[in-house]
């Protein structure tokens, strides 16, 4: 009988762990950049087997992440094509949700990725949503 109430209270207890265990990812320390884009932008392949993204460099309006005191920024737009047709124009403004963290940055083939050498940033900023202003 003893050993009934311990695999009972065992088996409670794991489903009361498995219950209150993390569900979600654990969220991004997320920035606004609002900015209007100043080159020519490459679109890469519609996004399907294959994860791409491409690079897209703004001349910043507003940023919140306050580390950062450069005038122009390279930002990784995922899976473009998702947008509507011609979303992303030279000279319009944006304002975007952007982290340095996401939950799934591996995998993303970035054809124009080396453009993001020629700033000073910490890691990878990636683009979680953005509308157009203008």
């Amino acid at each position: 009988m003893k050993k009934r109430q311990v695999i009972a209270f065992l088996t409670f207890l794991l489903l009361g762990l498995v219950s209150s265990a993390q569900t979600d990812s654990i969220p991004e320390k997320t920035y606004l950049l609002k900015g209007k884009i100043i080159n020519e932008i490459s679109l890469p392949a519609g996004c399907g087997y294959i994860k791409y993204g491409t690079v897209i460099e703004f001349e910043i309006v507003k940023f919140t992440d306050i580390t950062y005191s450069e005038k122009e920024i390279g930002v990784i737009i995922r899976c473009p094509d998702f947008y509507e047709n011609s979303f992303f124009e030279l000279g319009k403004i944006y304002e975007m949700t952007v982290s340095y963290e996401i939950s799934d940055s591996t995998g993303w083939t970035i054809p124009n990725k080396k453009q993001l050498e020629k700033y000073n940033l910490k890691s990878k900023l990636w683009v979680l949503n953005t509308k157009k202003i203008e």
